[in-house]
């Protein structure tokens, strides 16, 4: 499923090669039901050192980085290796597969320009936010947020009504107010399904939102690209970079802890 949207944004000029109209993309059967149990069984191994309280907790497998409504944690630094090898590996695949969607789909040559992560978000009642970034169900636009995003997309890994209510994806008519005035409907409801990929220009033709979820769990990969090299990401998931990194972490932890511990002697 396709719809074409008016551009909003210069992409002829920022995108060199930039060939197609702006639009929001919906791709079923991109992937298949192994490489979504490859991303799941990543999730688990990543948030099990958090509980969920609720609300969304975000990981980033790039930098080890684990964010919920308690803060942050390093997975990187902790005494165990939360991901192997093959973990990074699978996992590298996937979002080098999703370079090529959307390099395809809009005839643009793109680079990662962020890191991607997997977000749980948590539909139980109990659960309040504690500041803004917590409540994300507010429209937006990604270029609006970060000037250099061109194109945005997500790989849903849960099904809605299944594994979840609520959560839905929401686009709106292009150029919506931020402020989302009452009576203003969405243009098309996507319904999380996994397996299923968007895609599309972020630009202000593309505002939208998730829906607060009632209910149940709802597990996404997104992931952001630019045409700018400059502002280009450097992905390294080969698995060799991130456990050196992680040992050489905690050996420089290790040794602070005991140059701390003999001051204290």
């Amino acid at each position: 499923m396709s719809w074409s949207v008016p551009c909003m944004a210069p992409y002829n000029t920022l995108c060199a090669s930039f060939t197609q109209e702006c639009s929001r993309v919906v791709l079923d059967g991109a992937f298949s039901e192994r490489d979504i149990t490859d991303l799941r069984d990543i999730a688990a191994k990543g948030m099990s050192a958090r509980e969920s309280m609720g609300g969304p907790t975000i990981l980033d497998i790039n930098t080890g980085f684990l964010r919920d409504t308690n803060g942050v944690q390093n997975l990187f630094t902790e005494s165990n290796e939360v991901f192997s090898s093959s973990d990074f590996e699978k996992y590298g695949n996937i979002i080098r597969h999703l370079k090529n969607l959307v390099s395809s789909t809009f005839g643009a040559e793109v680079y990662f320009t962020a890191p991607t992560f997997i977000t749980r978000l948590d539909g139980r009642s109990s659960w309040n936010p504690q500041e803004i970034h917590d409540e994300y169900w507010h429209i937006h636009a990604d270029m609006n947020n970060t000037a250099h995003y061109h194109f945005s997309g997500l790989l849903y890994l849960s099904n809605y009504e299944e594994d979840f209510t609520g959560g839905r994806l929401l686009f709106y008519p292009p150029a919506t107010p931020l402020s989302l005035s009452p009576g203003v409907e969405p243009e098309q409801i996507i319904e999380p399904v996994a397996g299923r990929t968007v895609i599309f220009s972020s630009g202000p033709e593309n505002p939208h939102r998730v829906e607060r979820l009632l209910a149940g769990q709802r597990l996404v990969l997104a992931f952001w690209f630019t045409c700018d090299q400059s502002r280009e990401f450097q992905i390294f998931l080969d698995g060799k970079a991130h456990t050196v990194f992680s040992k050489k972490i905690k050996q420089q932890l290790e040794r602070q802890n005991r140059k701390q511990q003999s001051a204290e002697l």
